[in-house]
């Protein structure tokens, strides 16, 4: 799907305990949208901030991160994790027991641009607590 216009994208994922986890963006951009059972990617013209999600698939842990550009941290998290740099130990630990197959590394929210990202990490965080998702605290 290619838009230039003002649009709304939903994806709902749900993990094993059936919750639903909702990436929503609501940006004037042009991108495309890759979607299927297990992923979504968005494939965009300029860079997207937003919250970063990793998600633990057998503990169902949760670290949530505030990025100005969703792709390059993405890459970048991935990077410190294969490398053992990643500045959570617990997660970095687990990461290095289990490997990456347990893992989602995905935007959870996509901010506009004048969106303050401690606050939306913030209410990520608020609405993952009444689900009673576990974290991974700093």
């Amino acid at each position: 799907m290619r838009q230039t216009s003002k649009i709304i994208v939903q994806c709902e994922k749900k993990c094993k305990l059936g919750i639903y986890f909702n990436i929503l963006c609501t940006q004037s951009i042009n991108f495309t949208i890759v979607a299927d059972m297990n992923t979504l990617h968005l494939f965009s013209s300029h860079t997207m901030r937003g919250i970063i999600r990793i998600f633990n698939l057998q503990t169902e842990k949760t670290l949530l991160l505030k990025s100005e550009n969703l792709t390059k941290d993405i890459q970048k998290i991935r990077f410190d994790l294969d490398l053992g740099n990643f500045p959570n130990r617990e997660l970095q630990e687990e990461y290095e027991e289990h490997g990456l197959e347990i893992y989602t590394i995905d935007p959870l929210l996509i901010a506009e641009n004048n969106e303050d990202l401690d606050k939306l990490l913030q209410q990520g965080e608020q609405k993952l607590e009444e689900l009673d998702i576990p974290f991974y605290r700093y």
